[in-house]
């Protein structure tokens, strides 16, 4: 089995094709060379605030997962809330939290280490309950208009964010209504 580390191998990327544009750009003439370091410098200013979301986000994950968090969860919930229901429950909460935030991977951060206890101590199948996280994580990140895929899109688009995040709603919806009636039948099988 090969192993990879996907957020490194991102990094490296991007690393690599910034090496590539700057020798790109040190073979033209002076003349004809772009102002490339004020857009580096304001493109890095636009996504500052996503990175520090995300760092947010993983140091609360972190935090979350060291305090029991998830166990405290699973001993409120039992008795009170039907076990089928808990993919349910992490499935709209990870897309309310994804949505407000812009971020798959802060959401992963934070509800994973939740979800781990829950499913353990409730006896869920544990990739059901991942699953859930990870879903309602990507939900947002297509939808949200804090998102990074959302700018992207509209901005390689040359449309408005709020008319790209419009046009996904309806199809994001749809979606994931149809992902929650899974995640309750899934949680009654299981």
């Amino acid at each position: 089995m090969i192993r990879g580390d996907g957020t490194a191998s991102v990094f490296y990327a991007v690393l690599a094709s910034i090496a590539v544009l700057a020798v790109m750009v040190r073979l033209r003439p002076k003349d004809q060379r772009p102002p490339i370091e004020k857009t580096i410098y304001s493109g890095i200013g636009e996504f500052m605030e996503v990175g520090i979301l995300l760092a947010l986000a993983l140091t609360l994950g972190a935090l979350c997962k060291d305090m029991g968090t998830g166990y405290y969860i699973a001993g409120l919930a039992q008795g009170n809330v039907p076990t089928f229901l808990m993919p349910l429950i992490f499935f709209f909460v990870s897309c309310l939290i994804s949505f407000s935030t812009g971020t798959s991977y802060g959401t992963f951060s934070i509800m994973v280490p939740l979800a781990v206890p829950v499913a353990e101590a409730m006896g869920i199948p544990l990739p059901l309950m991942f699953a859930a996280c990870i879903s309602g994580g990507v939900f947002g990140d297509n939808t949200s208009p804090f998102s990074d895929t959302s700018v992207i899109t509209a901005i390689s688009s040359r449309i408005p964010v709020v008319t790209h995040v419009k046009t996904q709603l309806p199809y994001t919806l749809i979606s994931a209504s149809v992902a929650a009636v899974l995640f309750v039948i899934a949680g009654l099988v299981a």
